[in-house]
């Protein structure tokens, strides 16, 4: 165990204090240390893990994904992420449409702020690639 958090201590960014237990496996909302006794885990909303741990449904569409594709940067466009940019734009057009009445003032500013610089990034992009598009032409 001592030698777990000692490599952890040399190579982590220090961040976060580290806890004197070393935790090996997780089962829904429950961590187990080293020694297999189990705890209550009340630090899942870091991240996804708010998820639970090793949930059958998320770990067969992980194990599915990650035989498909993994990560790819950016530049280079994606069925999957198209399609979650869209399906967020879609959500963000339904909530703007709500009656104001629903959300507090600075609730609505931050949310027209948002949907604003949304809206000017994709014009931003559509212009960088209409640009792109003539000076390749030329």
């Amino acid at each position: 165990m001592q030698d777990i958090i000692e490599i952890e201590n040399k190579h982590t960014s220090g961040t976060y204090a580290k806890q004197p237990l070393v935790i090996v496996r997780g089962q829904g909302a429950s961590l187990f240390d080293i020694n297999g006794v189990e705890y209550l885990d009340c630090s899942s909303g870091h991240g996804v893990a708010n998820l639970g741990h090793a949930h059958p449904k998320i770990a067969e569409a992980l194990y599915k994904q990650a035989s498909t594709l993994v990560t790819l940067f950016e530049t280079f466009p994606n069925d999957q992420r198209a399609a979650l940019m869209e399906l967020g734009h879609q959500m963000l057009e339904r909530v703007a449409r709500r009656p104001r009445a629903l959300f507090f003032r600075q609730s609505l500013d931050c949310l027209d702020q948002s949907q604003s610089g949304f809206l000017q990034r994709q014009q931003f992009l559509r212009e960088q690639r209409q640009w792109k598009a003539g000076a390749a032409g030329k």
